[in-house]
């Protein structure tokens, strides 16, 4: 397909791509608190100086509503749940409205009892809040997780916070609030020193998601991402607490970590059938030549085949500063690396620079999720994407796979990988290695 063809294609692409995101926020829920997802949520109206709390919404029962009165029921409810709560708010709040039926509330200058008394009124509020399908009044009942904030927590670590929060007054039954972190107020962020000793005691370490062939069924390659979780296995800091400090660490700590992403990848990129492994990065990961990352990757393309090797950057981060992610393309092509688009579909307005970008995987953002099957731009956009991704010959992996059905029809529209929590959550490697072994 001939350069100028493509462009308008991709334009095209975008026109439609506008009225999904759009639903994004109103259509069908992840079922699972992502929160690799809910870590990438700005805390609305928050300046870096102004303490306050945060509060995590989630609408009790929302799946059995959709499933029986359809998404459409649902969206209605949402969106006078959403007015209500901006109605009940205090001045100088903010509110975002996240996927499914959760709302982050940000709320400066209130402490964590004020936040506490706040909460419930408007538990109180949203019971009354109705709509009719047919013969049938539908409310629901909502959770809350609190959190304070200082002026110098990160958003990611707050978050998540109040996601646990969240899921423990989803355990004891819904309809309640829980607070988090309050006593002795929020926890600071981490030394260097404490993340080299972190890592030193086995604390950080790679967890791997799977990709596999829509066609086959047969695993393509994995995903890995970095954890700080405790003896039991769970995340007691997000990335953002510790990934800014990874440049000022020891030599032989940044030896450590190399040997961990080494170790994850080898069980599966070595063997008869090899995969590929894929690493996040930032734009500019490769620009300085003393850069961590460009250390990082150098020493571990000696371990393991380059051509196994994938770095993924966010669209959002390329379409900022291009420059710089041409050149870390440029620079990763030297390396005999590969690159991914990652949240593809979330830059609208700049899908030309993404044509002229030309990576070599695309990952399809969650967005085109919503809808799909239905006859509409969803799978319109899909094939578009894939017959555009065929012609410059980049491999399409389909994100937030969650049921057979959206397997099936990214499959039909000419999406060949696919990746999500149906097809398989993060865990250990060494747990994905046994597991993909059995398969095929």
């Amino acid at each position: 397909m001939p350069d100028a063809l493509i462009l308008v294609f991709a334009v095209v692409v975008s026109a439609s791509l506008g009225y999904l995101v759009a639903r994004r926020r109103s259509r069908r829920p992840d079922p699972v608190a992502a929160t690799d997802r809910l870590v990438s949520v700005p805390l609305p109206g928050r300046t870096a100086s102004r303490p306050g709390s945060l509060i995590l919404l989630d609408v009790d029962a929302m799946g059995a509503l959709n499933e029986v009165h359809g998404y459409d029921a649902g969206d209605r409810l949402l969106e006078r749940i959403a007015d209500a709560l901006r109605r009940g708010l205090p001045p100088g709040a903010g509110q975002e409205r996240l996927d499914g039926g959760r709302f982050l509330l940000w709320l400066p200058e209130v402490d964590a009892d004020q936040a506490l008394d706040l909460s419930r009124r408007l538990r109180a509020h949203i019971r009354e809040v109705t709509i009719e399908v047919g013969d049938v009044r539908l409310a629901r009942t909502i959770s809350a997780g609190i959190v304070p904030v200082s002026g110098e927590e990160g958003r990611s670590r707050a978050i998540l916070h109040a996601d646990d929060a969240l899921r423990r007054a989803k355990e004891i039954g819904g309809n309640s609030v829980q607070l988090g972190a309050v006593r002795g107020g929020p926890p600071r962020m981490p030394s260097a020193e404490e993340v080299t000793t972190a890592i030193r005691d086995g604390l950080l370490s790679y967890y791997v998601q799977p990709i596999f062939d829509l066609n086959t069924g047969q695993p393509a390659g994995v995903e890995a991402l970095i954890r700080w979780v405790d003896a039991e296995g769970r995340i007691v800091r997000s990335p953002d607490d510790f990934l800014p400090l990874l440049e000022r660490l020891p030599e032989d700590v940044t030896d450590t970590l190399v040997g961990m992403a080494e170790r994850a990848a080898l069980p599966f990129v070595t063997g008869p059938r090899p995969l590929y492994i894929a690493f996040n990065a930032t734009a500019g990961a490769l620009e300085r030549r003393d850069s961590l990352a460009r250390k990082w990757f150098r020493e571990l393309r000696k371990r393991i085949p380059a051509d196994r090797i994938v770095i993924e950057l966010l669209e959002s981060a390329v379409l900022l500063d291009p420059e710089s992610a041409a050149r870390t393309l440029r620079i990763a092509q030297s390396l005999g690396i590969r690159i991914a688009l990652d949240d593809f579909g979330t830059g609208l307005s700049n899908l030309d620079r993404i044509v002229q970008f030309r990576p070599d995987l695309i990952k399809l953002d969650r967005v085109f999720m919503n809808g799909l099957g239905e006859g509409g731009p969803a799978d319109a956009v899909v094939s578009a994407t894939a017959r555009l991704a065929k012609d410059l010959n980049i491999s399409v992996v389909a994100e937030g796979i969650e049921t057979p059905a959206d397997a099936e029809i990214m499959r039909q529209a000419g999406v060949t990988l696919g990746q999500g929590y149906m097809l398989g959550r993060p865990a250990p490697p060494e747990d994905w290695a046994k597991r993909l072994k059995n398969i095929g």
